[in-house]
């Protein structure tokens, strides 16, 4: 295929083949690409956040050793093996662990439509093969997590010391519980950091000024297959002279403020040239740097509201071989002054540098500016911006159908509104925010819960201890203090880990912006807030309710 560009004389253009599965993580510009990095980073929040539900399972299980003690050592006593009782616990996992299965997936189909709106339009059905070789391993998966270690510690009781009525409450596991529920709170505070430092990321991003105005700008793309066929039946002429007609008679409809032709998107400028096809004054033999092209018409700094930082905007046909260039572009290709007025060649264009625009992003946030030429050779363009009147945008999107009627009447009429243009070459971003802001929440449910249920039955098996500190005096605040301490300071030890964790995280995802926020102390002390306020709610309910209970009324229970 170059082969033949190269025949027919078509230069700039080079054609490589690759696979379609391939493309959408691919580094093809002008479509809408996947993050490998983050479908690898999701997928690992996935396990943890099992992993974290399997914590709950296993510290509950482990907390209600007392209970099942007994259980235990009468089954080892007429006659059971370990392995069967062994075998008894995991598949107690295994069924508990496959009615969760299957529960979540009756909740995915029902949440669907919800899903679909916060991340987009992902079909769900329950008839795809990988939705259950997924479910299963997730099955396995909490049933090894969740089995195996309460399994060995049930079934590892002596049946002599049960029947003795040896306390079981004191064994290693309380100190495998608390480092468990340290690591549940690290991911829970490290979640809720890097929510807040994505969250303004992304706000820094959508709400800084880009260097242009993107307010109710309307932009359609000719079809270009009419276009060609127009071109290869009348000539350019006719082609040249439609779209013409198509932007005076725009110009002139009262709601509109101004209308420019041009080739390409200004927010995301994807058309480069080989830069052996330019040449100015100054430029070293052996500099051959990258060069970005944007051509445009004499009226697209009116509607974009560019600035120029010196010399003039293109005038029509006398500054048709000219070019405008960005302020990095002077810096970097070492042009010199006077700016203005120095030779510029391009492609087949013996012209001059007649202006110089104030950097604009004209690519995401994640690379710096860089060299871009503005150019206006060819009369031929495919794409239209129309600025509308503020409040009269939905006016002028119906003049704009009514005249696409006329000139284009076997073609549907497709509109986008720059503002969700711009947004959407933040897409990616804006729905790593939102699902970092669902893995949170469920982060910080699940370990709510289980410190919640953990606070329960310590509680529950303090309550002659709690009956007997009321009677000798101890207050209510006294009471509290005294069983929430030792879970906030769990907390506190998740949120020290936590917090160089989040800050080296979010750090590395930063690093991928060119231009980016600092993160700074108040992210971390609004994290440790929420996460101790999260703590004090699940352990302080269970705590004041102990502390109020008629101590006479405890120690009768004991």
């Amino acid at each position: 295929m170059n082969d033949i560009y190269a025949k027919n004389d078509i230069v700039n253009s080079e054609v490589s083949l690759e696979l379609l599965t391939d493309m959408y993580f691919s580094d093809v510009d002008g479509f809408i690409r996947g993050n490998t990095k983050m479908v690898s980073i999701f997928g690992l929040l996935g396990i943890l956040l099992l992993c974290t539900a399997c914590i709950n399972y296993i510290n509950l299980t482990t907390a209600k050793v007392t209970q099942r003690a007994k259980e235990a050592g009468i089954k080892k006593i007429v006659g059971a093996k370990r392995r069967t009782m062994f075998l008894q616990f995991v598949a107690e996992s295994f069924i508990i662990s496959l009615a969760a299965a299957m529960v979540a997936l009756y909740l995915g189909l029902l949440l669907s439509p919800l899903y679909q709106l916060l991340v987009g339009d992902i079909p769900v059905s329950l008839s795809s093969p990988p939705i259950w070789i997924i479910t299963a391993i997730v099955v396995l998966l909490a049933t090894i997590l969740n089995g195996i270690y309460p399994a060995l510690m049930l079934s590892s009781f002596q049946p002599v010391n049960v029947l003795k009525g040896n306390s079981f409450h004191k064994m290693k596991g309380s100190s495998i519980r608390r480092i468990l529920v340290v690591f549940q709170f690290t991911l829970s505070s490290t979640l809720i950091i890097c929510v807040i430092v994505i969250f303004m990321q992304t706000q820094f991003i959508l709400n800084t000024d880009p260097g242009f105005r993107r307010d109710h700008i309307v932009r359609v793309q000719f079809p270009v297959g009419t276009i060609f066929r127009t071109y290869l039946s009348s000539g350019q002429e006719t082609v040249m002279s439609s779209v013409q007609t198509i932007k005076g008679k725009l110009q002139s409809y009262p709601d509109v403020v101004s209308v420019s032709l041009f080739n390409g998107n200004i927010e995301n400028v994807v058309n480069r040239i080989r830069s052996t096809d330019a040449d100015w004054d100054g430029r070293s033999e052996n500099f051959f740097p990258g060069m970005n092209v944007l051509r445009v018409d004499e009226d697209f700094m009116d509607v974009y509201e560019l600035l120029l930082t010196d010399g003039h905007w293109f005038a029509g046909d006398a500054d048709m071989h000219n070019v405008i260039l960005n302020e990095t572009a002077i810096r970097e290709y070492n042009i010199r002054e006077p700016y203005i007025g120095q030779r510029f060649d391009m492609l087949d264009m013996k012209g001059n540098i007649i202006g110089i625009v104030k950097d604009f992003h004209f690519k995401s946030r994640y690379v710096k500016i860089t060299p871009l030429v503005i150019y206006q050779q060819s009369p031929l363009f495919f794409d239209l911006s129309v600025k509308a009147q503020a409040g009269k945008t939905d006016e002028v999107v119906r003049e704009m159908e009514a005249i696409w009627g006329e000139f284009f009447p076997n073609d549907p009429f497709e509109y986008t509104f720059m503002d969700d243009a711009f947004r959407n070459l933040y897409q990616s971003d804006v729905l790593t925010s939102r699902l970092m802001l669902i893995f949170s929440i469920l982060a910080v449910i699940i370990a709510t819960l289980g410190l919640f249920g953990l606070s329960t039955f310590a509680i529950e098996r303090r309550t002659k201890e709690i009956g007997i500190r009321k009677v000798l005096g101890a207050s209510t605040l006294n009471i509290v203090n005294l069983l929430t301490r030792e879970f906030l300071l769990l907390v506190a030890i998740a949120f020290t880990i936590a917090a160089p964790l989040s800050w080296w995280a979010m750090s590395r995802w930063l690093e991928n912006f060119a231009y980016r926020i600092d993160i700074t102390v108040w992210m971390f002390v609004a994290g440790a807030a929420i996460t101790i306020f999260i703590a004090l709610v699940a352990v302080g309910i269970q705590s004041v309710k102990a502390a109020t209970e008629n101590p006479a009324k405890a120690i009768k229970m004991e």
